[in-house]
């Protein structure tokens, strides 16, 4: 697509020129068919992103997501629901197509690399992820070596309370493409990901809690939270 598109201009005046039309249109509705044209194109450049090693992190334009989750069972149990990586299929939202591609079994602990198969909004992404940390059955952290990220870095906890299982997301993440990854962030990546994590909520209740309904909190005093938010200059 880069080539068929990019012609002698290059990758990046064709990314500019297309975003530059796509404001000529007021409104999502009138904005959607611009806005998934630059998202394949940007998410093909994205996802031949491959990172040796994790940049430095600019705080100035990094973006943060928070999630709790409250279960009522046991953190041993919670944890190895989450610590085996071929449960991320079983509650990864469908229309993303993921699936992990490194061979089962799959030994976790610090070191260890995980494949995976995507598509976002119709484009075929690979992700490889890294755990960085690995502490059963309280934390782990896996941060991303190739993918749509310019930087990504997931923090699971888990603490035993009111007879249950907190959990809690906390990701730290970064955009290539400058301006343009800004762009997309505020037209539709930060939704994605926040449909992403609250499908995730429901699937995690639904497959660990199945007797209780979609709907109901698990736990009170415990609620779920989620920002997405960019820290102040």
């Amino acid at each position: 697509m880069q080539e068929l598109l990019g012609g002698r201009f290059g990758e990046m005046s064709t990314l500019m020129n297309s975003m530059n039309q796509s404001f000529n249109f007021r409104g999502r509705d009138q904005l959607k068919p611009s806005y998934d044209l630059i998202a394949n194109i940007a998410a093909e450049g994205m996802g031949h992103s491959v990172l040796l090693e994790e940049p430095p992190v600019d705080d100035a334009r990094t973006y943060f997501i928070e999630r709790e989750q409250w279960l009522a069972r046991p953190i041993e149990e919670v944890f190895a629901f989450f610590g085996d990586a071929t449960n991320l299929e079983a509650i990864t939202p469908a229309w993303l197509r993921f699936s992990v591609i490194t061979p089962a079994p799959i030994v976790m602990g610090a070191g260890t690399l995980i494949e995976y198969r995507l598509r976002w909004h119709r484009m075929p992404l690979r992700w490889t992820t890294k755990i960085v940390e690995w502490e059963p059955p309280h934390r782990f952290v896996d941060t991303q070596l190739q993918g749509p990220y310019r930087h990504w870095r997931h923090t699971h906890t888990f603490e035993a309370r009111m007879g249950g299982t907190l959990i809690r997301d906390e990701v730290r993440y970064r955009l290539p493409l400058g301006w343009l990854g800004v762009a997309l962030h505020r037209l539709g990546i930060r939704r994605d990901l926040e449909s992403i994590f609250d499908g995730r909520a429901r699937r995690v209740r639904e497959l660990l809690e199945p007797g209780r309904g979609p709907s109901r909190v698990a736990g009170s005093g415990v609620g779920r939270r989620s920002t997405t938010r960019r820290p102040s200059a």
